[in-house]
Formats: C-alpha cells, sequence, structure tokens
C-alpha cells in the first residue's frame, strides 16, 4: 500500500540545525513527535519538519529510491510522443493504455482491471464496496496501521489473524476460527508490510480453501510483489483464485510515488460490486501520470534493474549490521528474502515507542516503532534508500542500541 505519497528530500547531515550564534536551534521535543498514535499522523508531521529545515534521517521508508533520471526520462518520451497521444481520458475505468500495459505484464484480462488514484485508492474502494456498518473483517497482524483504521472508518469489526512467526505464514485452522457469519472481507499484504515475507501460490491456494468455504472475499495488497522473482511468484493472486482481490501499484518497487499510478484486478462478479463505488469515487486519476506509468510498465527492464541495484548494495551492508547487533544481542528476527524493510525485535528494549523517541532526541534518526503496526517490542526498517544515508543511519541505530537503558519504572 501506498504510505508515503511525499518523501521529504534527504538532508545532508543529522546534526541540528544552528543559529547564527552557533548554538543548535530551537527542535521540536520528540515526545511531542511521537505523541501522534496512528502511523500515517505521525509520519505526516515527522515529514513537515524535514520541510520544514529541521535536520534528520529517516530509517523506516518502505520504498526504493526514486530513479528520478529514468522517470524524466519517460516522462519526455510520453509528451513527445505525438499523435495518438499517451495521454488518455482516465474518466472510464482508467487509461485505456495503461489498463493494456498491466494486463500485459501480470498476464491477465483486461476487463479485470480497474486503475487507481494508487494503491490507498484500491484498498477504500474495496472497503467502500465491502465494508458496511455492521460488516465484520479480518486483517493480519503486524499490520500497516491504515488496513485497520480504514476499515473501523467504514464502522466495521475487526479480529485479527497472526502472522506467525519465525515465518510470519498464516495459521488455516486459526483464520477460519475467526471467520464469523457477518465476515466480508480477508485482508492480507503480499509481500507482508511489515515484516517482508512471503505467500506462496500454494499458502494462498490454502487460503482461497477456507474462504471459498464461507463465500469471503480476500484483499491482497501486493504492491511489494514485484520484489519477489517470477520464478517464485506466479502473479498476482487474483490469477490464483477469483476470491482474491489483487491491489498493487508502481510505488513501493519502481520508487515511483510520483505517478499515483494503481490499481486492481478481480474476478468480474467483484467488479460487479466494485463498479458502483469507483464510478463514484474515481475521479482524480492523472491522465499524464497514468500515461507516463503505461510506458514504463511497457518497458520496466530499466526501473527494474534500478531497484536491484539500490539493494545490490544495501542488502549487504543491513546484513552485516544485523549479524553484529544480533551476536552483541541486541536484535532477534532473519532479515527477509525479498524486498526493501525489516521487522526486528529489539531484545533490550521493552518499549519501542519510547525508544524511537529517544532516538530521535539523541540523534535526529527517524524509527518506526512496532507498536505503529501492533507488534510492540519492534520496529520496522527500510533499506531501499541511498547507501550512503542508509549507512548513517544504520551507525546511528547501532550505536543507540548500545547505549540505550530502560527507564526505571516509577
Amino acid at each position: 500500500m501506498q504510505e508515503e505519497s511525499v518523501r521529504p528530500p534527504a538532508p545532508p547531515s543529522s546534526e541540528p540545525a544552528r543559529s547564527k550564534s552557533g548554538r543548535p536551534a530551537t527542535r521540536a521535543p520528540a515526545d511531542d513527535v511521537f505523541a501522534n498514535p496512528d502511523y500515517v499522523g505521525w509520519y505526516r508531521e515527522l515529514s513537515a519538519l524535514l520541510t520544514a529545515g529541521e535536520k534528520g534521517r529517516l530509517l523506516f521508508d518502505s520504498t526504493i529510491l526514486e530513479p528520478t533520471a529514468q522517470l524524466y526520462s519517460r516522462a519526455r518520451q510520453a509528451f513527445d510522443a505525438g499523435q495518438p497521444s499517451p495521454f488518455r481520458s482516465t474518466f472510464g475505468w482508467g487509461s485505456p493504455l495503461l489498463i493494456a500495459a498491466i494486463a500485459k505484464r501480470y498476464g491477465v484480462d483486461e476487463r479485470s482491471i480497474l486503475t487507481t488514484t494508487g494503491c490507498t485508492g484500491a484498498i477504500w474502494h474495496v472497503y467502500t464496496a465491502y465494508l458496511k456498518a455492521g460488516a465484520h473483517v479480518i486483517i493480519e497482524r503486524p499490520y500497516f496501521e491504515l488496513l485497520p483504521r480504514f476499515a473501523k472508518s467504514r464502522g466495521a469489526s475487526i479480529s485479527f489473524l497472526p502472522r506467525l512467526e519465525p515465518g510470519h505464514g498464516v495459521d488455516l485452522e486459526q483464520l477460519e476460527a475467526l471467520i464469523q457469519p457477518n465476515t466480508e472481507l480477508i485482508v492480507l499484504t503480499n509481500a507482508h508490510n511489515p515484516t517482508g515475507a512471503y505467500l506462496d501460490d500454494a499458502a494462498l491456494r490454502d487460503i482461497a480453501r477456507v474462504a471459498n468455504k464461507h463465500g469471503v472475499a480476500v484483499l491482497v495488497d501486493e504492491v511489494y510483489g514485484d520484489f519477489v522473482p517470477s520464478n517464485v511468484r506466479s502473479g498476482p493472486a487474483a490469477r490464483i483464485d477469483p476470491c482474491f482481490i489483487s491491489v498493487s501499484s508502481l510505488t513501493k518497487v519502481y520508487g515511483l510515488h510520483g505517478l499515483k499510478c494503481g490499481w486492481l484486478i478481480a474476478a468480474d462478479d467483484v467488479l460487479q460490486r466494485l463498479r458502483p463505488v469507483y464510478a463514484e469515487f474515481e475521479i482524480g486519476s492523472s491522465k499524464i501520470t497514468h500515461g507516463i506509468a503505461a510506458l514504463i510498465l511497457d518497458d520496466i527492464a530499466e526501473f527494474g534493474a534500478h531497484w536491484r541495484s539500490v539493494l545490490a548494495r544495501n542488502r549487504p551492508l543491513l546484513v552485516e549490521t544485523v549479524r553484529r547487533l544480533q551476536a552483541e544481542g541486541l536484535m532477534a528476527g532473519a532479515v527477509p528474502e525479498y524486498g526493501c524493510m525489516y521487522f526486528p525485535r529489539l531484545t533490550q528494549v521493552k518499549d519501542t515507542r519510547r525508544f524511537a523517541s529517544w532516538m530521535w532526541e539523541r540523534s535526529r534518526l527517524g524509527l518506526a516503532p512496532g507498536d505503529f503496526f501492533g507488534a510492540p517490542g519492534h520496529i520496522r526498517l527500510g533499506f531501499g534508500q541511498s547507501h550512503q544515508e542508509l549507512a548513517a543511519g544504520l551507525a546511528l541505530l547501532a550505536d543507540g542500541l548500545r547505549e540505550y537503558r530502560e527507564p526505571p519504572v516509577s
């Protein structure tokens, strides 16, 4: 799902801003920064501080660094294309060129696709169509915080399905036990946000058997899916079984958050339920950004090469840092095989929100405590940024973990 639609520019240093006298300028107290109870609200406040000039580093962003030069090149290509223009109206069910490009890339029927203003828009359409007051939804935990918050705003009751360690899989008996007569939707992310764990085709088929037995639709957020190689992942979950509704975007894997290009793929009976909602609310998609997105999807190799090059540099650094911290007894949990995020447990930290606040006060290092994801005791780390920023952030985190001491209980 699209979490970070606006990313503030990375500052050159984690040193505090200074006045002309050389003294540190006034800074927002860390307790104020971390007082916001929800992830998106907290991240907006943090972004506003950085945009206003406060110095800091972010070590939680789960998006690959934007390939700005390649994006600008494709934008120029789109504007120079002439006739027929790639900038087709999105007012029907989306840009026809984008729909065709998605269908070709993922091996699905064009009639199964609706394009949206980001993946968040796709999720909201599904929630609006399926969740009314009194409905029941099952959402994985750890979760991306927007998923239960959207459900609450629809008046639905929520049961949480544990993603079980060490592999963060789904226990089918637990899933079936949570299903109620009024259950309308099961919500999963694949790869999983925040752990990065991946449910393979066999696991998805098992989930489909349970869902179909009870007539429940399954929403699968696949914004991290393209990190998984094609010899492992056969494609969107919607290709595996018609109970699945696949939603995705170009934001996370490809770093193209500026395009706000999302989509959903679903069976015809599901689309019949979704289209009235889509027709009413999907009025903001840009024909310009979706036209550029169509050109990118038609020839996405260089954008795939970009994220692979970023992770080829960054993943070894993360793995080595984790190895050292685990040897020191400060961190636990395997780095996931795919993707650009890691969700370790901090073995010497009881209150991860307090620790994250302390790290912001100490080093102006932005960490996302597991409290935001329904899993206190963990933090989410992102490693899709520039290598220099990652190295600096991991060094600050390691030093902080070695120094930190839990405050005494009053």
